[in-house]
């Protein structure tokens, strides 16, 4: 069964059964509503219809009325010609002034209706309720119904729609449930079989190469074009209008369902939101902007090295120049900006003081000998910090040439005192000896005087 409905004639069946289900679910829907806002479930059908029939009988008789009235002239008292509504118009005080053909004859009116109307410099103007004027002319509209208009599409449509509602009325409830269910059914393995066929594998179609983003945004325009062209029909009751509006419902439907059916497919490929127009647009302006940024980077790179590059004497001279232009300008334009123009000159200048203290400190302490002291240069910039930096590469270099001059006293006196040790024992034994062959009695004159020479040199 899953097979079929990867088939494209099994995704249609099911594309075509949500359709008939959700425009079920909203008529069925609307429907209940209606029931229960006219409550079919204790009023008569005929008490129902009847209520239908008045608002459209007025709506109609005013139509009449207004062509009617703009059309005669204030002097003559008319007759028109029978069409589908007996009429006759009397005045607030009982005076006929219009009727229609064979209105003589009705021995008693349908409905009675008072219509309204005030005179202006033009003419009059009809209103079919009571308008805010105490000028207002009462009208009395007296209307029957020929058999021409009981047989009319509007009169028969809802006399059908009322039996329909009153045989449906305890079904209607049980009807959507079981329409739900089966909506949610064909619904799930319609997104589900979304993007596969038979074979293996997703395969989805040209659609979904275009951005959801943009599909949505489409479907949008789409449904407000179509609200707007329909806001001229929403007067009307013919039936043309109605199916105009079921139409619609359906495109809509449509309209949902395709991007439903694009977004599983989508989500089964895992690109919902990086196929997304928005997606990618963020994505190059975060290329551009991270370009921006190194190109920023090298400028101000190129800039900073510069300045190093320049003496110090330089640099004051252009940071004065500077200052005196923006001076010169701030003068000009108002006192307000020259006072902060003061202010961030004195927030430098005792900056720069700070940090030139800093500085001093390191040189005293490196004068006094202290040569683990060191430079704090968190938060200078420039010449400042460089100079820092050296400060500190002083008292690190002037620590290593002390730390190698004490290594190399220290090996100097080692080795001293090991040649001297080593020297010691043989000058012993050879003074000993020499003294010992020098009290030899059996030694010569020679001998003696050889050996105090030995004596005496070691």
């Amino acid at each position: 069964m899953k097979s079929f409905f990867k088939k494209t004639i099994g995704k249609t069946t099911l594309f075509m059964i949500c359709v008939l289900l959700i425009g079920a679910l909203i008529a069925g829907t609307i429907a209940a509503l209606g029931m229960a806002e006219t409550d079919v479930y204790t009023r008569p059908q005929a008490e129902l219809f009847d209520e239908i029939i008045y608002h459209r009988l007025r709506s109609d008789s005013f139509a009449v009325f207004a062509d009617v009235m703009y059309g005669r002239t204030e002097e003559s008292t008319i007759t028109v010609p029978d069409g589908d509504l007996i009429f006759e118009i009397t005045d607030n005080e009982g005076n006929l002034l219009v009727s229609s053909k064979d209105s003589n004859k009705i021995m008693e009116w349908d409905q009675i209706f008072d219509y309204y109307g005030i005179a202006d410099e033009e003419g009059h103007v009809f209103y079919q309720s009571y308008p805010e004027s105490d000028d207002a002319q009462i009208y009395q509209f007296k209307v029957s119904m020929t058999d021409a208009y009981r047989e009319n599409d509007y009169y028969r449509f809802v006399n059908r729609t009322v039996g329909l509602a009153y045989s449906l009325r305890y079904l209607i409830y049980p009807l959507l449930l079981l329409c739900l269910i089966v909506f949610v059914f064909a619904f799930v393995t319609l997104m589900s079989v979304s993007g596969r066929r038979v074979e293996e594998g997703l395969y989805p179609g040209p659609l979904n190469k275009v951005p959801f983003d943009l599909l949505c945004a489409a479907a949008l325009g789409m449904l407000v074009l179509g609200i707007y062209i329909l806001d001229d029909f929403r007067f009307t009751e013919d039936l043309l209008t109605v199916m105009i509006i079921i139409c619609f419902v359906i495109f809509g439907i449509c309209i949902f369902l395709g991007l439903c059916m694009s977004l599983a497919c989508r989500i089964k490929q895992k690109n919902v939101v990086t196929g997304s127009f928005l997606y990618l647009f963020l994505q190059k302006c975060v290329i551009i902007l991270r370009y921006l940024l190194k190109l920023m980077k090298r400028i101000g790179g190129f800039f900073v090295k510069l300045i190093k590059e320049i003496p110090l004497v330089w640099k004051t001279l252009l940071f004065l120049g500077i200052t005196g232009i923006l001076e010169l300008i701030f003068y000009f334009e108002a006192d307000a900006l020259l006072f902060v123009e003061r202010g961030i000159l004195a927030v430098l200048v005792l900056y720069i003081a700070l940090q030139m203290r800093r500085l001093q400190k390191g040189g005293e302490a490196l004068a006094q000998g202290d040569l683990q002291y060191r430079v704090d240069t968190k938060g200078m910039v420039l010449d400042l910090k460089k100079h820092g930096e050296d400060l500190n590469s002083i008292s690190s270099g002037m620590a290593i040439a002390v730390e190698e001059r004490l290594k190399s006293e220290r090996m100097k006196t080692e080795l001293i005192t090991n040649v001297s040790h080593d020297i010691k024992t043989p000058l012993t034994s050879i003074i000993n000896y020499a003294d010992l062959i020098g009290k030899e009695k059996s030694s010569t004159k020679k001998t003696k005087e050889y050996a105090e020479v030995l004596t005496r040199q070691a």
